[in-house]
């Protein structure tokens, strides 16, 4: 039998680290990269976007 680990999500530094990397990718080996960079880029603005929407829903009078 065999045991299969919960998959996590992942952390906004997990995102942010993976992303530098990407980046680096895309500038030192070419555009082949670019959706790799592109999808991890478009995680963290969706994150921010949501967190930026839920902070202003919760401090709204």
């Amino acid at each position: 039998m065999t045991k299969t680990a919960t998959p996590r999500l992942l952390s906004f530094s997990d995102l942010t680290h993976a992303r530098r990397i990407a980046a680096q990718l895309v500038e030192t080996l070419g555009d082949e990269y670019w959706p790799a960079f592109d999808c991890l880029d478009r995680e963290l603005e969706s994150r921010r976007g949501r967190e930026n929407r839920l902070q202003n829903a919760l401090s709204a009078n």
